[in-house]
């Protein structure tokens, strides 16, 4: 809202919140869903229609038919959501900690997650090498395209928020607070 950072980079950095747990009321620290943060204004609607594909990544996709759990890798392969999408929130999650499970919420190594079947042998070699992460978050100070992981990296932890934030330099044209990135 006050034109820190881009869109995109909003979007993405949103995108990890809710691939790892939910939207991050910068004020409280608290997480919400995506209905519910859209209801507090913390995103509007154009953000929380593309964000409730990530969030099926965390809570579990249920199949159309049989409302069977389904891993990622069963959801892409049935096209409910996006190959780019289910490896980009696996990706945020994967950095920030390990792959989440979704019926029971506990983190997983790569090798946990191929084990138990959340993803194939093709996506853990994608998430292992890091030449493949897409670079598509602008730094609000440099300009720069980072990666989610150059982000992380670059980014300050801020006490009063708990939350991990890239430097601004100057409000851009277009964009929303940087206070959005997790």
């Amino acid at each position: 809202r006050r034109n820190l950072v881009d869109r995109i980079t909003a979007l993405r950095c949103l995108e990890a919140q809710v691939s790892t747990g939910g939207i991050i009321d910068p004020l409280t620290g608290k997480k919400y869903r995506v209905a519910e943060a859209l209801h507090r204004g913390l995103v509007d609607e154009g953000f929380a229609q593309q964000l409730r594909q990530c969030e099926v990544v965390i809570t579990g996709i249920g199949h159309p038919v049989t409302n069977k759990v389904m891993s990622v890798v069963e959801a892409v392969n049935a096209n409910i959501i996006s190959k780019e999408m289910g490896i980009r929130c696996l990706e945020f999650q994967y950095l920030t900690g390990g792959l989440m499970e979704p019926q029971v919420h506990s983190r997983l190594s790569i090798e946990e997650a191929l084990q138990v079947g959340i993803i194939d042998v093709f996506i853990a070699t994608k998430l292992k090498d890091q030449k493949s992460y897409v670079r598509n978050i602008i730094c609000p100070q440099t300009k720069r395209k980072l990666t989610y992981k150059e982000a992380l990296e670059k980014a300050d932890f801020d006490f009063h928020t708990g939350l991990k934030l890239l430097e601004v330099s100057e409000p851009l044209m277009t964009g929303i607070s940087s206070l959005y990135y997790s």
